[in-house]
């Protein structure tokens, strides 16, 4: 098996949570062997590390890059995720609607929470049925030309999971790719990010693994794994491909949707896909400091009410 097998195997390991002892018996290495496949695993941007012999991955608080965006508009900024384009699902005209309602409201922003593309899984059996385009190069032309494009707003997007596929399948950031042709998409890493937006902290988390039914869960360890002192303004989710949102203290997480059709793999595991976005109103004070966050769930398909308000004491 080549290094590249090994570290794709080790990865899809990891986010099937096996135990260290169980990934050393698959891939027949020992501990050293994998330590050294664990590095090789983090310089393709993945936050793992072998300690005491002990397997551990935190994706949330990876350290990265902190992104600062200075925009036109700092009270109104749009939130989306999980576009899939190239699948024969997606959706480009719900983006575009999305974008003419930004440009009435005056929005200069757009953060995507990861998968923007659909990915490349040439395994699957049904792949090539569900697909418009597949390959890097097709992606990175379709993205490029069926995305819309505003002189008035930027989209900056993290990479997800079915875009990093890419990576393992042509050494490809996808979305880095895109971003060279299109200098209004800004691509800000992999999985997660940090972002001030002036004065406003932004993190985006995409996640990866099987949908969670239980998305409060999800959002609860998304806040409880940053420290106090060292809380964000806002955490945007994506991967699941429902919306949520909750405030807690001072935080508000969003759980943002899809914006794609309903996918037959999501139908054989007896998950729905919704079709939504978020804006968020963003209230100061005289002096310019954020009081609160208000966000307002859009759907395209029938509304829901998910957001919550969690008490002072409560988390």
């Amino acid at each position: 098996m080549s290094e590249k097998e090994l570290i794709n195997k080790l990865r899809y390991m990891i986010c099937k949570k096996k135990t260290t002892e169980e990934i050393c018996s698959k891939l027949d290495v020992d501990l050293k062997r994998l330590h050294d496949l664990v590095i090789k695993l983090r310089e393709t941007n993945d936050d793992c590390d072998l300690v005491n012999g002990v397997l551990t991955k935190d994706p949330i608080l990876r350290k990265s890059d902190l992104f600062s965006i200075k925009p036109h508009n700092r009270e109104l900024v749009c939130f989306i995720s999980d576009i899939h384009y190239g699948s024969v699902f997606d959706r480009p005209d719900l983006i575009r609607k999305i974008y003419k309602t930004c440009e009435y409201l005056q929005i200069d922003t757009i953060f995507c929470c990861g998968d923007l593309t659909d990915g490349y899984y040439p395994r699957r059996s049904s792949y090539g049925k569900y697909q418009k385009v597949s390959r890097a190069r097709d992606v990175i032309e379709y993205v490029v030309n069926e995305h819309p494009f505003s002189r008035n707003i930027t989209f900056y997007s993290i990479a997800g999971n079915h875009d990093r596929t890419f990576v393992d399948s042509d050494d490809v950031e996808i979305i880095k790719q895109i971003a060279y042709i299109r200098p209004d998409i800004v691509y800000l890493g992999q999985d997660n990010a940090d972002v001030d937006f002036d004065g406003v902290k932004i993190h985006l988390y995409h996640g990866y693994g099987k949908v969670k039914k239980n998305i409060e869960a999800r959002v609860q360890k998304c806040y409880d794994l940053f420290d106090e002192d060292a809380k964000p303004d806002i955490i945007q989710l994506g991967h699941i491909h429902h919306s949520f949102c909750r405030k807690i203290n001072q935080t508000t997480i969003i759980q943002n949707a899809a914006l794609i059709d309903q996918m037959p793999l999501l139908d054989e595991r007896g998950y729905s896909c919704e079709k939504s976005y978020w804006f968020a109103t963003l209230k100061y004070d005289d002096d310019g400091n954020l009081i609160d966050v208000i966000p307002s769930l859009q759907e395209f398909n029938q509304a829901r009410n998910r957001i919550r308000v969690v008490s002072k004491n409560s988390h």
